[in-house]
Order: structure tokens, then sequence, then C-alpha cells
């Protein structure tokens, strides 16, 4: 049985998505991120003017040769007062939306801890009524050999006493059914038991590359180029990046910057040496660019594919095989996601562990 704390806690996650209300709130930081930026440029002309009026006041022979109008100094003071006022809402939205984002994920973590909770008391639930069935079935069974005893001394005794017969025979039957009946309970409870205990495991373990050294000897013959699209911002998320980016790099593929504009996320990570977007999505994904629609490469035979193309299905390939991500995602599978576009890089997210 639940405790009522964390009865009223799943009520409140399943009413309300704190994860879709903090992605919103990190869409209003990165806007206020923007209106900081703009605010700081908008301020230029005014520090540009003023700059050379300084150098007038101190420099003699400029003096009389750099002329200042003063209808331009006006407005330059105007778009100040408004890149003034752009850098206060900004920082004052980066702050709001910071506190925001840090109570939602708080809420998330709370949502994640009652569920494993919940799942936890399932498997003691079950495990009970496993035991519940195994002591069932041992009554039945003790109940049956009782049966036979009581009928072979009564068939010994009275061979006459047919009707007494009878009745011993059905209680027979009636107590094989019952143990047959507990033993299917038994193994239904172990199931149940099984599969509570396989869920729990997999909330519990973090991902991993099973085999690594398997992975980097499979990808060491579709050498390309790879960058890192997306990664969820927890511990688990930037270990597992960082683990295929180790099978990438001893399998001789090379890691590049992230072409420019093709993320519109304003917020990085910073892993080892090079930064990553932030991103929300959950699972792992692999994703290439073409020119050509995804039916198009489909009608295409594989060896006459682009090598990165190839690469790509590779490498999504490798990441859902025995040697890959554990626990599996099952996604993996799937073919390989194509969108528009000409680069050659391998584009990879590392999302949230679903």
């Amino acid at each position: 049985m639940l405790p009522p704390d964390i009865v009223a806690k799943l009520h409140l996650c399943a009413m309300r998505d704190f994860g879709a209300a903090r992605d919103s709130w990190f869409f209003w930081l990165s806007n206020s991120t923007r209106c900081v930026v703009i605010g700081l440029i908008l301020e230029l002309p005014e520090l540009a003017y003023e700059t050379v009026d300084f150098a007038r006041k101190r420099i003699d022979r400029l003096r009389y040769r750099v002329v200042l109008l003063e209808d331009r100094l006006e407005k330059a003071k105007l778009i100040a007062v408004v890149g003034w006022f752009l850098i206060v809402v900004g920082v004052g939205g980066e702050w709001y939306a910071g506190i925001k984002i840090d109570v939602l994920s708080a809420r998330v973590q709370e949502c994640n801890d009652a569920k494993l909770a919940e799942v936890t008391d399932e498997a003691g639930s079950a495990k009970d009524s496993a035991k519940e069935a195994r002591d069932a079935a041992k009554e039945a069974k003790d109940a049956s050999g009782k049966s036979v005893a009581e009928s072979s001394s009564a068939m010994t005794i009275a061979t006459g006493a047919r009707k007494e017969a009878n009745s011993f025979d059905t209680r027979i039957v009636s107590a094989t059914n019952t143990a047959i009946e507990a033993e299917q309970h038994l193994a239904e409870a172990l199931r149940a038991t099984a599969n509570a205990e396989e869920e729990l495991k997999r909330i519990r373990t973090p991902r991993s590359l099973i085999n690594p050294s398997v992975l980097t000897d499979a990808l060491k013959a579709f050498k390309t180029e790879y960058t890192f699209f997306g990664c969820f911002q927890d511990q688990e998320s930037i270990e597992l990046l960082m683990q295929i980016d180790k099978v990438l790099a001893d399998a001789g593929w090379t890691r590049v910057k992230l072409p420019p504009q093709t993320s519109s996320v304003d917020i990085h990570l910073t892993i080892k040496d090079f930064t990553v977007p932030i991103t929300t999505r959950f699972g792992v994904y692999v994703v290439a660019q073409s020119t050509k629609t995804a039916e198009a490469l489909n009608a295409i035979s594989p060896p006459m594919l682009p090598a990165y193309i190839r690469a790509a299905m590779a490498l999504k390939a490798g990441l859902g095989s025995a040697a890959g991500i554990y626990p599996a995602q099952g996604d993996l599978a799937n073919p390989l996601s194509v969108e528009s576009g000409n680069s050659t890089s391998v584009f990879i997210i590392v999302g949230k562990k679903p």
C-alpha cells in the first residue's frame, strides 16, 4: 500500500505536465538572453559618440576635424534608452525564468521518485502474491494426498460402499483442480514479480555501452565526421555522450563543430573541450542530412549510398545491437532519420533516459 503522500504526488504528476512547463520556461530564458544581447547592441551608438567626444576633448588636432551632429547624438541616446530597457527586461526575465526552471526541475525529480516508489511497491505486492500462491499450492497438495489416503482406506475396508468411494473421488478431483489453479496463480505471480523487478532494474540502471570495443571495431570501416546536436542536462546523459564520443574517436571518426545556424538553442553544455546545445528530448537519436528525400534514399542500393549515410546507419544499428546501449532503446531499430540539408556530418542527440 503506497503512503498517502506518494499517492497524492502521483495524482499531481498525472494532472500536470511539469516537463512541458519546464521546456516553456527554457524558451523564455532564451528570449530573455536575446533581449540582453539586443539591448547591449543598442547601447553601442551612444558609446561610440561618447568615445569620439572624449577623444575630441583630449586630442587638440581632432577638436575641429571631428564634428558631432546634435540630432544624431539625441537619436543615439534615445536608442540607448531603449537598449537599457531591453537589458533590464532581459536580466529580470533570465532571473525569473531561472527560478521557474529550478522549481519545475525539482517537481520533475519528485515525480520520478514517486513513480520509482510505485514500481517498488508493486514489486513487493507481487512477491507477497507469489508467497501466498506457494502456500496455497502446498495446502492443496497436502489435501490431495490426504484424500487419496482416505479413499484407499475406505476401498480396503468396505469395497461395497461405492457411494462413499465416489465422494472421496470427488474430493480428490477437487483437490487436484485446486492444486492446478494454485500452481497457475503461482506462475502468474512469479511472472509479475520478474516483470516488476526488470522494470525496477531498468529505471535504476544508468545507460551505458555494453561492449564499446566491439562497437568500435564495427565502426572503423565507416570513418566520417560527426557532431553532437544536443544533450540533456543531467550527469547520466553527459556520461553516455562521452562514452559514444570515445567509441567514435577510437574508430577513427572526426568530431567537428556544429554547423552555424543548425540549432536555435542559445544554452550549451561544456563537455571536455567542446560545447553541446541543451535538449529536452528523450532517448538517443542518429540523424543525417541529404538533399534527397528519405523515399529516394530508400530506393538506392545500400552500397551505392553516400559514405556518411552508410556511416550513420551503421552507428544507429550498433547502438541498438547487443554491444550497444543498455537498457536497450527499441526505436534504434527503426530506419535512419534523414533531414533536408547539405551537411555530410552525422548528427547525434543524447536526450534524457526514457
